[in-house]
This record gives structure tokens, C-alpha cells and sequence, in this order.
């Protein structure tokens, strides 16, 4: 049995994604795919591994099963009913090496880098320069990127960082909700999208190409993007 499915044997599913206190909660995504993302990401014990988009918090569990005690993991979300709810879970079941915190995630946490792994469950209009530099010589980024101009025409990739570099390994296929700097109340808009003649991140308030016009409450902050 593959370490995922064993820390997956131990993390209670259900108990994060349909918490009686909190109730269920849409910003999840599907077991299975979380699992061949964290199959891919290839954590191990003793790590220290972040998160982009801390959802109901079951992946961040499965996380910590993975790096156990002497690993830490860091999960970032932009919405801070989703941080707390996940940290106060973990709380109780006693998992005290993971640690929530309320963030824009496309710069990354230096507080807690360098990571030697990242996953991201959550799609960035380009691969931010942060996350780069925020792994390892070596590390492992695994995360949705997208790959036209055109809403959710993504795909996951395995990237692997070496002299500051990141050289894409592999690509799957999938997707996730599109990173924006303020929780999105419509999970069936999509949120930022890239301006790709000049290969940057639209400016706040700009229309997705074919949806309609979205805004956020503060202005994006200056982020540096790679065009891996």
C-alpha cells in the first residue's frame, strides 16, 4: 500500500469535509485526485511542506500523516473561515505540526521557507517567482497551471527546482479554482486571468476572457511570475 493510502487510512475523511460543527464544505476537492497530487508530490518524514488553499483541511492532514511528527506543514488559504475552521479541526484530533494561516498564497510564506515540498490546490496565471524561490535546492512543486488563454484550460504539473530553476517532470491532467487575492463567493466564476501578450496577471477589475467582468476588494499585491 502506498504511503498516501495509508495516511488516508488514518485521516477521517468525512470528519474535515462534513465537520458537525461547521457543516459541509464547498471549497473541497475530489479524495481521489488529492491523493494522486500528494502521490506525486512525494512527501516524506521529517519534510517541511506547504500548501496553497487549506479547503475543508483534509489535505493538509494527509500532509501531516506524511511528513509525521518531525515534519511541519504550513497551509495558506485567503479566506479565513477556511483557516480557522481547518486549524481548530486539527486541534482536536490532536495533529499539532500543521499550521493555518490566512494569506495570499501566490507570494508564498517566507516565514516558514525554505519548504522542501509545495502543492498547490489552487490555479496561479503563471508560476510565481515566490514559490521558486521559496524551495529547496531539488525540492518539489506540484501545482495547476494554466496553459491558454482561455478559462480553466489547465494542467497539473511536477516541477522540480534545481539552481533556482524550475524544469517541468510531468503533467497531468485536472484543474483547481483559479488564485485570487479575496475569497470568491461564485465558485463558478473564474477568478484571475493572464494578460498573455505580456505574460503577466491582469490588473484587479479586468474581464476574463468569455465571463463576466469580477473585482476584488483590494488591489492584487506585486507579485513576479516565471513563465515556466
Amino acid at each position: 500500500m502506498s504511503a498516501v493510502a495509508l495516511a488516508a487510512e488514518t485521516v477521517p475523511e468525512r470528519h474535515y469535509t462534513h465537520h458537525e460543527g461547521r457543516g459541509a464544505t464547498p471549497h473541497r476537492s475530489n479524495p481521489a485526485v488529492i491523493h494522486r497530487e500528494l502521490a506525486t508530490l512525494d512527501a516524506r518524514a521529517g519534510m517541511n511542506v506547504v500548501e496553497f488553499g487549506t479547503g475543508s483541511g483534509y489535505s493538509g492532514a494527509l500532509l501531516a500523516e506524511l511528513v509525521g511528527p518531525t515534519g511541519r506543514v504550513t497551509s495558506l488559504d485567503i479566506d479565513t473561515y477556511l483557516t480557522r475552521w481547518a486549524g481548530l479541526i486539527h486541534h482536536q484530533r490532536g495533529v499539532d505540526h500543521v499550521r493555518c494561516h490566512a494569506a495570499d498564497g501566490t507570494g508564498g510564506f517566507p516565514e516558514r521557507a525554505p519548504y522542501d515540498r509545495m502543492v498547490a490546490w489552487c490555479t496561479p496565471p503563471l508560476l510565481p517567482q515566490a514559490w521558486v524561490d521559496q524551495v529547496v535546492d531539488g525540492g518539489l512543486i506540484v501545482a495547476p497551471l494554466p496553459i491558454a488563454a482561455v478559462p480553466n484550460m489547465t494542467v497539473v504539473a511536477k516541477i522540480r527546482v534545481t539552481g533556482g530553476r524550475p524544469v517541468v517532470e510531468e503533467v497531468f491532467t485536472g484543474g483547481y479554482i483559479e488564485a485570487t487575492s479575496s475569497p470568491k463567493t461564485d465558485l463558478d466564476l473564474p477568478g484571475r486571468w493572464v494578460d498573455w501578450e505580456n505574460r503577466v496577471p491582469a490588473p484587479p477589475g479586468s474581464p476574463s476572457p468569455g465571463a463576466a467582468t469580477t473585482t476584488t476588494s483590494t488591489p492584487a499585491p506585486a507579485t513576479r511570475w516565471t513563465g515556466c
